[in-house]
């Protein structure tokens, strides 16, 4: 019986977490979306502040994360998470980065739950 109750429970709260995204639907993305986030490089002190104003929502998807990679998107040398901030009603997500070595970053926003909208913006520090 007690067998039967914790098998009950079980399949009630058990879902799917796979989700495949090709790469040309992250292109696609990529394309259509890009141009909703504005990207500001700032110079200060040998150093660039990178601040990223971003959508609250994309197709009625709200935004979920945001996540850093340094060096490549396969193979990274740097992986994050960023929190984000409002800043006078906007939502944006900022870091900062050495002026003195040229580095590609990117940044993977996430909107909807599962498989939402996914965007990823290549930010090159030079």
């Amino acid at each position: 019986m007690r067998l039967a109750f914790i098998l009950y429970f079980f399949c009630f709260f058990s879902h799917a977490t796979t989700c495949m995204i090709s790469e040309k639907q992250m292109s696609d993305w990529k394309i259509e979306y890009s141009n909703l986030f504005d990207v500001n490089k700032k110079l200060d002190q040998g150093s660039y502040r990178i601040i990223v104003t971003i959508p609250k929502e994309i197709k009625d998807e709200k935004f979920d994360n945001v996540a850093i990679f340094k060096g490549s998107l396969e193979n990274p040398n740097f992986f994050a998470t960023l929190k984000p901030f409002e800043d006078e009603g906007v939502t944006k997500v900022w870091f900062t980065a050495q002026s003195s070595v040229n580095e590609i970053y990117y940044l993977n926003f996430g909107y909807g739950e599962s498989c939402g909208i996914s965007v990823t913006l290549t930010i090159s520090v030079d």
